[in-house]
């Protein structure tokens, strides 16, 4: 529902719930990003210093989200609701792989 009555809305969710799990195994294993400009960036590049197969793709999906979720909230950047799924997946499957190591 929310995917059609406020995109951008659903799509910063599901953006920050991939992005905050990542948060989350950085803090598990006693690391936290810097404040200030450029902490999603570091955030995602946590990510990729995982190197784990499952998450490599997902990494770079994740960041394709980060500069569209960017470009809606400083650009008036179009989401559509394609844009939302994509993005649910791509939340899901990091969310899950976390989850998974985290456990």
């Amino acid at each position: 529902m929310l995917a059609v009555s406020d995109p951008e809305l659903a799509y910063t969710a599901a953006y920050d719930a991939a992005r905050k799990a990542l948060a989350a195994h950085m803090r598990a294993r006693g690391f936290r990003p810097t404040g200030g400009p450029g902490k999603h960036v570091k955030t995602l590049e946590y990510g990729r210093a995982l190197a784990r197969a499952d998450l490599a793709s997902a990494i770079d999906d994740l960041d394709a989200m980060r500069q569209l979720r960017h470009g809606a909230e400083y650009e008036a950047v179009q989401v559509t609701c394609g844009d939302v799924e994509g993005a649910i997946a791509t939340a899901e499957g990091v969310v899950a792989a976390i989850h998974d190591e985290l456990g």
